[in-house]
């Protein structure tokens, strides 16, 4: 047994998972060819905007838009309306988004049906209004 063999059980093929969820994400979000996330709902401040950019950061990444699929503490503080202390605590407690190094986070696709799942609730529950709160 080769030592790439025994490692391969901890290969994660996120592009394939990607490709398998394409149709659900092009429910919330396209990606312009700038490389600019567009969400297709109102989606005020909150995580769910945090996960819904940092989604489409990934696949501009993949669609050869950005060479860039990871985002700055400052990014979130946008997304988010939270500073210092409020942010590090959310950061640290949710799953759906890891730290990856040099500041910055992308999120973490593992999770990337439930997140979807999360997400489909939010606007689905808040469709009279258009509007998914955070």
């Amino acid at each position: 047994m080769t030592k790439t063999t025994r490692f391969q059980e901890l290969r994660f093929e996120e592009v394939k998972l990607l490709e398998i969820e394409a149709p659900r994400m092009s429910r919330y979000l396209v990606i312009n060819e700038d490389g600019d996330v567009m969400p297709k709902t109102n989606i005020q401040p909150g995580i769910p905007r945090v996960l819904l950019f940092m989604l489409g950061k990934i696949l501009a990444k993949m669609l050869g838009f950005n060479t860039e699929s990871t985002v700055t503490p400052g990014d979130i503080s946008v997304l988010t309306n939270l500073k210092g202390e409020e942010l590090s605590k959310l950061l640290e407690a949710n799953p759906f988004i890891v730290y990856v190094g040099h500041g910055r986070y992308r999120i973490n696709t593992w999770f990337l049906s439930q997140i979807l799942d999360e997400l489909e609730k939010l606007y689905t529950s808040s469709s009279n209004s258009d509007t998914v709160m955070g």
